[in-house]
């Protein structure tokens, strides 16, 4: 018997009810590894087991990497959080507000403000994304083609349509999940000069030594890449892979800083321990151990309910604020999951999620390939079940 046991039967049942295809745990603590599960199939027409070194679409857990390298360019000059949009992004200047989005027939407002990449970095800039409820801002979107899941497309072009879109809510009063770290994507080109995949590999994936992170999967690495699932009619899981295939494996060219990454366990753990080591992993250091606590720090007033959120991903978001690309427990006695005060974290729509507890030195990444990750309370689940094992 170990204390991880109960985790262990749980990730085991997701697989064997046919909930989850697969499911991939590991837990950091102390600098060594508590616990590692790996369940299930990469395919499973196939019956092809999930192995070492398997490849996930990660999807927004490529938004705390945008953030990162925000900060980054910060540090050495290249922006400032306080800029206005349009300084990277002219499209952007001047914006018009939706005047009342309850309305069937709404008016329009000049902004407040100008919006700054700190609301972008915070989901407070009054955008949304095009599939969301939103009218007229996602309808908007939707008819000028803005959706950067596409395989193809000019992420400058794109960008520059968001800007001519008018904006959900005033800048810096709600917090919405939307596409500002794909307009974020845009900035980083402009502010660096070099295109998006670019900086990621000089600047982040090659000092942290993470060679499978990447916006497509090289031919040789197609064998471990997981297949993505979702369910049928009749609930049971069918591979739905190929809705994805131009994006991933035939070199699709719009760069979604949102979430477009593929990574594997191995990859993405460096990251974190990057992160938990306040912008260091063993002798690269990517980021001052101050910018770090600036991502990691609340930024909003309150908790995210308060700013108009209760829900996230079917995890209540009670006592949880947000920093630069991640929720953060603001208050650990007001949140319903398993928590500590600043631990901080995030996931993607395929049900890959993390987080990484300072306070307890822990570090946990789970994957797996379910579209969407909405169906199933697996964020809150996970951390229950981990927060009760390391309590015993």
């Amino acid at each position: 018997m170990t204390k991880f046991d109960a985790l262990d039967v749980w990730a085991r049942d997701l697989v064997d009810t046919g909930r989850l295809a697969n499911t991939e745990i590991t837990i950091l603590r102390h600098g060594e590894t508590a616990y590692f599960g790996q369940y299930g199939f990469m395919d499973i027409d196939r019956q092809k087991p999930l192995a070492e070194g398997s490849i996930f679409r990660i999807y927004s857990m490529t938004k705390p990497i945008i953030c990162l390298a925000v900060l980054m360019l910060m540090e050495r000059g290249a922006l400032k959080l306080t800029d206005p949009v349009s300084k990277y992004i002219p499209s952007f200047a001047n914006p018009q507000v939706v005047d009342d989005p309850s309305s069937s027939n709404p008016g329009f407002i000049a902004a407040n403000r100008d919006i700054t990449l700190h609301d972008l970095m915070t989901h407070t800039a009054g955008l949304t994304y095009g599939g969301t409820g939103h009218p007229p801002v996602s309808t908007s979107y939707r008819e000028q083609g803005i959706n950067f899941s596409d395989a193809y497309g000019d992420l400058a072009e794109v960008a520059s349509k968001v800007g001519q879109c008018h904006l959900y809510y005033q800048p810096g009063t709600r917090w919405i999940y939307s596409i500002a770290n794909d307009v974020l994507g845009r900035i980083i080109e402009v502010a660096s000069g070099q295109s998006l995949d670019q900086f990621f590999v000089e600047h982040l994936f090659k000092p942290l030594e993470m060679p499978d992170t990447a916006f497509h999967v090289t031919d040789t690495n197609q064998r471990r890449f997981v297949s993505n699932f979702e369910y049928d009619a009749d609930s049971n899981l069918r591979d739905c892979s190929d809705q994805s295939s131009d994006r991933y494996l035939k070199g699709g060219t719009l760069l979604s800083g949102g979430g477009g990454l593929v990574s594997t366990s191995r990859d993405y753990l460096k990251f974190c321990q990057m992160l938990l080591g306040s912008g260091r992993l063993g002798p690269s250091r990517l980021l001052s151990s101050e910018s770090v606590g600036l991502m990691t720090s609340n930024h909003l007033p309150g908790d995210l309910p308060a700013m108009g959120c209760p829900i996230h991903g079917k995890m209540d978001m009670s006592g949880i604020g947000y920093g630069y690309g991640v929720a953060v427990t603001v208050d650990a006695e007001k949140a319903t999951v398993g928590c500590s005060n600043g631990d901080f974290g995030w996931g993607g729509v395929a049900n890959t999620y993390f987080w990484i507890d300072p306070s307890e030195d822990m570090i946990v990444l789970f994957m797996s390939q379910l579209i969407p990750a909405s169906d199933m309370p697996i964020r809150s689940d996970l951390r229950n079940h981990v927060y009760r094992a390391i309590s015993k």
